[in-house]
């Protein structure tokens, strides 16, 4: 992701509530630790408990 973007997208999702389901692996891993890192307030749905 370009700097702009980055920017852009951790603005928009700063403080907000995120449901991520599917969040043990895979995408939603991946997009879970994104939102996560970009500062929204994420809740997980996952398979197991472990990730």
């Amino acid at each position: 992701m370009n700097k702009k973007l980055e920017t852009l997208f951790q603005e928009n999702v700063k403080n907000k509530v995120i449901l991520i389901t599917g969040a043990s692996s895979g995408i939603g891993l991946t997009v879970a630790k994104k939102m996560a890192s970009a500062g929204a307030h994420v809740l997980l749905v996952a398979r197991t408990q472990d990730t």
